[in-house]
């Protein structure tokens, strides 16, 4: 909610499908945009208005369909994006945080607009040799995790005994799962592997390691864009975040103590922390200066 009410949201992607599926059991897949409005809504008179734009991860999906009828579905994703992110900040602006050069498009909330310059960061210029190694790495973390479970998910309630009802089941996981594991009989439903995730060439990573990963971004109470970056060194302790103020840009670089998370902001320089310990989650109260 920006300082006049207006709701504030990215909308939802629209995604581009390019007519029926054929004949043959393959599927034309849908494609993905890689941009994204930010919308901004007056609830009391309805008029909507787009704030700006923003470049968003753009995975590529593929589905098909066997000889037994099991759908296959598999998704090729960038583990490196270069992204842009948004957020509202205390006064009612809006911050467009663009990941290509980090600079700040402001939406003030009259509609005018304003940049802040480029802000200082160390750039890290990616080898051939470091995206080769950076995918192995993220490749190798993936199996790390193992195969995912079965899940089902049931639309539309059980089928009485007899009829009277109908009831969709869509099981995913590793060979489909059994069916009617989650108790009674489907009397239709399509059976699914679990999502084979794929990562790209190498060549694709982009040639300097972006600021910052999607989501990484939130305001606090004083009008500043709090922006979680990627190390471009190993480094010990928490996340490292750039503390960036419209009119004098980076003022502060803050490290986050270990096992902690940022979960709210106070004003004037508070921030609240969340501290794990065994089965036990506290609140910590802390100030940046």
């Amino acid at each position: 909610i920006d300082g006049s009410g207006r709701l504030v949201y990215r909308a939802f992607p629209r995604i581009e499908r390019r007519g029926p599926p054929p004949q043959d059991g393959h599927f034309v897949s849908p494609q993905m945009p890689d941009s994204a409005p930010v919308l901004r809504i007056d609830l009391a008179s309805r008029q909507l208005d787009t704030v700006g734009f923003l470049k968003i991860p753009r995975p590529s999906m593929h589905m098909t369909r066997d000889a037994d009828g099991r759908m296959e579905f598999s998704v090729t994703v960038n583990p490196l994006p270069v992204v842009d992110e948004w957020a509202v900040v205390s006064d009612g602006s809006i911050g467009l945080l663009r990941g290509r050069d980090y600079h700040v498009d402001w939406v003030n909330p009259d509609g005018s607009r304003t940049s802040s310059p480029k802000m200082p960061f160390e750039w890290q210029r990616l080898t051939d040799e470091d995206k080769a190694a950076f995918i192995d790495s993220v490749k190798a973390a993936r199996e790390r995790m193992g195969p995912a479970g079965v899940m089902q998910m049931m639309m539309g309630g059980s089928a009485p005994p007899g009829g009277g009802g109908e009831r969709v089941a869509v099981t995913i996981g590793p060979g489909g799962g059994p069916p009617g594991a989650a108790g009674g009989t489907p009397t239709r439903g399509q059976r699914m592997t679990a999502p084979r995730v794929n990562f790209v060439s190498p060549s694709e990573l982009p040639d300097y390691k972006p600021p910052f990963f999607a989501n990484s971004v939130r305001p606090d109470m004083d009008g500043n864009l709090w922006v979680r970056t990627i190390p471009t060194k190993a480094i010990a302790g928490g996340p490292v975040y750039d503390v960036i103020n419209r009119e004098r840009g980076l003022i502060d670089r803050v490290q986050v103590p270990a096992a902690r998370m940022i979960v709210g902001f106070g004003p004037g320089g508070v921030v609240y922390l969340a501290v794990r310990e065994g089965d036990a989650t506290y609140l910590e109260r802390a100030r940046v200066r």
